[in-house]
């Protein structure tokens, strides 16, 4: 993942301090719940953080071959927030906002919000934006599925349309109606067109709708 996210997206991945990732793992303390993969995008690099212990434990895959696909699978989830995060943040040193745009990781209904740093933090969370960011980054990672394991990505897609269906009250992270509507699409021929076709996929289905309420 750190050779394609600098050879298609021109963005550094290093891993995180193995000291600090408990904080993002799943553990058994009481009141404690993290993510078995996350991610830290800035300006420079994108930070991982990442458990397989912990994301083996959350999958339900019991073939261990799949089971790898399905770990690479969920690092292009997390390569996808680092695509659309940390392009805006390289993007803010540029002088030209119609060359280089500081607001395409933010969901384009509240995009006018966003005209600087201090409000691109602040949209960090906006409930409709955590959410987009959610549905792109599995639409990224299906794709990734359809291009680069072709044989496994419907087995794969069953797992994530699983996860998010069993998660529903999780408004954030519920992405089924766009998986199942892109499922069938053709991805891109290019890995650096893949992030832009998971966007177009995210406003394609009309029946699939993020919440347009007030989400300050």
């Amino acid at each position: 993942m750190k050779k394609y996210l600098k050879e298609n997206y021109d963005l550094n991945l290093v891993l995180a301090d193995k000291k600090q990732t408990w904080l993002n793992t799943y553990l058994g303390i009481e009141n404690l719940m993290g993510s078995p993969a996350s991610i830290n995008p800035t300006g420079d690099y994108c930070e991982l953080y990442y458990s397989p212990r912990s994301l083996d434990h959350w999958g339900s895959i019991d073939s261990g071959s799949l089971n790898e696909v399905f770990h690479r699978v969920v690092l292009a989830h997390e390569a996808a927030h680092c695509i659309g995060i940390a392009t805006d943040y390289k993007n803010m040193s540029k002088s030209n906002p119609e060359s280089f745009p500081i607001n395409s990781s933010i969901f384009p209904d509240e995009r006018a919000k966003v005209t600087g740093i201090d409000s691109f933090i602040e949209a960090h969370e906006f409930k409709n934006t955590k959410r987009w960011r959610e549905v792109v980054s599995d639409l990224f990672a299906i794709g990734f599925a359809k291009m680069h394991h072709p044989d496994q990505a419907n087995d794969i897609i069953k797992e994530v349309i699983r996860i998010r269906s069993n998660a529903k009250h999780d408004f954030v992270h519920n992405s089924v109606c766009w998986v199942n509507y892109a499922k069938d699409k053709a991805p891109p021929s290019l890995d650096s067109e893949l992030y832009n076709w998971a966007v177009a996929m995210s406003v394609e289905p009309k029946h699939c709708n993020i919440s347009r309420k007030n989400s300050d």
